[in-house]
């Protein structure tokens, strides 16, 4: 299967459904490419260090997509406990600005 997409989070389904080929078309928006083009211009140790942070966020936010899409039963079920205390009348309003107790 080809895949032709200009958004990353098609590319990464795909991926994960098994497609055996993906291309991925890829293009910038104009305001990346005006920082890319800003960045160009600066000295070579900043240029790295500004590549070694975005990079950096980049992989951070693939691990919390991947683990995020790998919770969802474990949210679900989470999600269907808090409604049955909520339907037996076991849970409390949170209130605003306060802490949460641990007991």
């Amino acid at each position: 299967m080809i895949i032709y997409s200009t958004r990353h989070d098609a590319a990464l389904n795909a991926a994960r459904r098994g497609s055996s080929i993906l291309k991925v078309t890829r293009t910038m928006t104009k305001l990346l490419e005006k920082a890319f083009e800003e960045a160009s211009r600066l000295p070579e140790e900043d240029q790295d260090a500004f590549a070694e942070t975005l990079l950096s966020d980049l992989a951070s936010e693939e691990r919390w997509t991947e683990l995020f899409v790998k919770s969802q039963d474990k949210l679900a079920l989470l999600a269907k406990e808090a409604l049955t205390q909520f339907n037996e009348g076991t849970t409390r309003p949170i209130e605003e600005n306060s802490d949460f107790s641990h007991d």
